[in-house]
């Protein structure tokens, strides 16, 4: 593992034993413990509104809104909802509140290398492989908008085929075109083609496994038998190619000294079974055939490889002869015994060596639904991808399999996917549970979000619910005198920009991080890099290991910076299409500050102190316990804010209370006052109220005042990254791997 240290880190959330509790003062259904009331004025409680100024302290990545008045100037506007969605953030975690607008929906994965609990969910096991695990057919979408699939007929025993290339090339039909080859056949090794080559290899290879089911046969050994289970150890545990790969491409000799050991391990580890030395030739058979699917295994990471290749679907005609398939050839050929099919494959990833080859629609097959939080989850997992292939945005639309203005599909798509089986009223039916454009598609984790944020209590009402407003997820589930809607009592008046506005347009390279990163959102557990995923299940359905569920780090923030950083990273071209432009208003070539209101509604003392807390934390009354250098304290709005940008204070706060009495004067002269104590006093009511109740105490205040300061990362930490360095980085780690997301190794280190 190798720690870094990101533009953001996590505030801890409320626990009891590890797990997230929420703080939920008010309840729908008891009506001694509603919230306030919206059309009447409840007695202790107070009504009126905040003002506010907000002053820049670095550039700001802001969008502005512009209004025209008749000959005057224009005016300039930021958004109310801009300022509120800030706010919301600092209350529901100062209130231990639910994170409301954590985007939880279901996260999935792919991990084709290594990834034995993800085999083992697809359902690839000894006995049945991907070909049975997974199903393939056709999608399509019908004049409603609705998507379905309909299932492909199976070719022998097997949902699809994979065919290798070199099978493919081989059948001289030219079926395959030059464009969609994986691999480069004409590159020359030594005198001959990498076609020559790996076919007299190939051929070496399936003449020993001939020799191999002989001996098998005359030694009697099944495969169920203790002598192949413990062969098949020694081949999966210590000498597969993902583990040795380092050795094969570039160890000199590498492929010998593996084959050597292979044989030793062999003869150690069955010695048991080999008295009289009967599996001696057996031996000498598997390590020489391994021996040469290691050298074609060096050949096919070589250079050879082909970098890109077009996404395609093709028409074809097959034969088979038994169960497996003997020639596919153009659709319009006349091949005896012909079936038609489609000839598959996407994007070229390292380790990929086939094409798959999937039959026909089934006739009168049950059409299987799509269901929308399928769609949803699977549309999420694309617009997080990355390729990297020279092509990102055409190879990117060949897995856009949920386009949201297709028309009516009259072309279905080629798409892999798995069903379970569920009862209703009495009948199975089967239920569509995964979908994707390759058969090693992305499954959910085995754990997400909704269940790592705790489970919201459905009946309370948090501060941050009580004070921003809500509605049920689904009223439906609602009794019809429960609380479904509650409208906020707090209204964000448009910021007017007072001073000179002028933009200048910058670009920048805008990244997103995603919770996804299992490595950077999830606390290290001292076991290996932390992950959604869970241990593999032994026969018995029972976990291999004794491993803690993951937890979450918290809530995100960015880190304020002392300045700006360059937004755009070395390598990068200024007009590529991953870059956005923005809009910078930059305080220190022009002057202007913001001013804006909070008007409010039956709030108590605490409620206007947790919202005035959450506007200004230095109005704490223990605040410098966190900060005893006096450091300042920043809010940061708008975008870019990884780099640098958006840091702002709020200043000129200022309460003034809606009066209460029934007098001309407080009707209509001057129905707002300010209030006759600072803000402080109201912010001490709702500490005193966090200081008396063992939920709130568990807020972590440390790391969000902390969160407020500027953080100074050194030129010279080789360890800390931001979205402009990270190609560096990567570099000065050793890392050889390439494309987006982070690289597998790396763990957040927090600050």
């Amino acid at each position: 593992m190798k720690e870094i240290t990101l533009p953001y880190d996590f505030i801890s959330l409320p626990s009891t034993d590890g797990k997230p509790e929420y703080y939920y003062p008010y309840h729908r259904r008891d009506e001694a413990k509603k919230p306030p009331r919206h059309d009447m004025h409840e007695t202790g409680h107070l009504s009126g509104y905040i003002s506010y100024q907000i002053k820049p302290r670095s550039p700001l990545v802001l969008e502005l809104r512009e209004t025209y008045k008749d000959g005057g100037p224009t005016e300039y506007w930021l958004s109310g909802s801009q300022i509120r969605g800030k706010l919301r953030s600092n209350v529901e975690v100062l209130s231990a509140s639910y994170p409301e607008f954590v985007d939880d929906s279901e996260m999935l994965y792919r991990k084709i290398n290594k990834g034995e609990r993800y085999k083992q969910k697809l359902g690839i096991t000894d006995d049945q492989g991907l070909e049975q695990a997974v199903k393939a057919g056709y999608l399509y979408r019908d004049n409603t908008g609705s998507f379905y699939i309909v299932p492909a007929v199976m070719i022998g025993e097997k949902h699809f085929v994979s065919i290798q290339e070199l099978d493919i090339i081989n059948m001289k039909n030219n079926v395959l075109p030059e464009k969609n080859r994986l691999f480069n056949w004409s590159a020359l090794f030594g005198r001959e083609t990498m076609k020559q080559v790996m076919t007299k290899l190939s051929s070496e290879i399936n003449k020993l496994d001939d020799n191999i089911r002989d001996s098998r046969k005359r030694l009697k050994i099944r495969s169920d038998h203790p002598i192949s289970l413990a062969i098949q150890e020694v081949f999966t545990k210590d000498f597969v190619f993902t583990k040795v790969a380092r050795r094969i491409k570039y160890e000199k000799d590498g492929i010998q000294n593996l084959t050597s050991e292979l044989h030793s391990k062999l003869s150690i580890k069955l010695k048991q079974y080999n008295t009289e030395q009967q599996l001696e030739e057996l031996f000498a058979q598997l390590t020489k055939r391994w021996a040469l699917k290691a050298e074609m295994y060096q050949i096919y990471e070589g250079k050879s490889v082909k970098k890109t290749i077009s996404p395609y679907d093709k028409k074809v005609k097959y034969a088979l002869s038994g169960k497996s398939v003997t020639r596919i050839d153009h659709a319009s050929s006349d091949v005896e015994g012909g079936m038609d099919g489609i000839l598959f494959n996407s994007t070229n990833a390292g380790s990929k060596r086939a094409h798959y080859l999937i039959g026909r629609e089934q006739e009168d097959a049950v059409r299987l639904d799509v269901s929308d939080s399928l769609i949803i989850s699977y549309t999420k997992a694309f617009e997080r991808l990355r390729l990297k292939s020279n092509e990102q945005d055409k190879d990117k639309e060949h897995y856009n399999l949920f386009k949201a203005k297709r028309d009516q599909n009259t072309e279905p798509q080629v798409v892999f996917y798995q069903t379970r089986l569920e009862k209703r009223e009495g009948n199975s039916s089967e239920v569509l549970v995964a979908v994707g454009r390759t058969p090693y598609f992305k499954i959910p984790y085995d754990h997400q979000l909704n269940k790592l944020l705790g489970d919201k209590d459905a009946e309370g009402i948090d501060y941050a619910s009580a004070l921003f407003g809500f509605v049920s997820i689904d009223s439906r589930k609602d009794h019809d005198e429960a609380l479904q809607a509650y409208k906020s009592r707090l209204r964000f008046s448009p910021v007017r920009v007072s001073g000179e506005i002028r933009g200048q347009e910058k670009k920048f390279l805008l990244s997103t991080p995603q919770a996804s990163a299992g490595a950077m959102y999830l606390k290290a557990n001292g076991r290996g890099i932390p992950t959604y995923e869970g241990p593999v299940e032994t026969k018995n359905g029972q976990a291999n290991r004794n491993a803690p569920d993951p937890s979450l780090r918290g809530v995100k923030f960015y880190h304020v910076l002392p300045q700006t950083i360059p937004t755009i990273p070395k390598g990068i071209d200024v007009s590529s299409s991953m870059l956005s432009q923005r809009q910078v208003y930059d305080p220190s070539q022009i002057s202007f500050d913001f001013e804006g209101e909070i008007h409010f509604k039956n709030l108590t003392k605490a409620e206007l102190g947790l919202l005035l807390l959450a506007m200004d934390i230095k109005l704490l009354p223990d605040v410098t316990t966190y900060n005893n250098e006096g450091k300042p304290y920043y809010e940061l709005i708008g975008g870019a804010k990884a780099y640098g940008y958006g840091k702002v204070q709020f200043e000129s706060i200022v309460v003034l209370l809606e009066q209460q009495e029934s007098s001309f004067e407080s009707l209509v002269i001057e129905p707002f006052k300010a209030a006759e104590v600072e803000p402080a006093v109201f912010v001490k009511a709702y500490s005193e109220l966090m200081k008396s109740d063992s939920i709130l105490r568990r807020v972590d205040i440390k790391r969000y005042v902390q969160s407020k300061l500027e953080r100074e990362f050194e030129a010279s930490d080789n360890n800390h990254v931001n979205w402009s360095n990270m190609n560096e980085v990567r570099a000065n780690l050793g890392e050889k791997q390439s494309g987006g997301g982070y690289p597998t190794d790396w763990v957040l280190k927090s600050t």
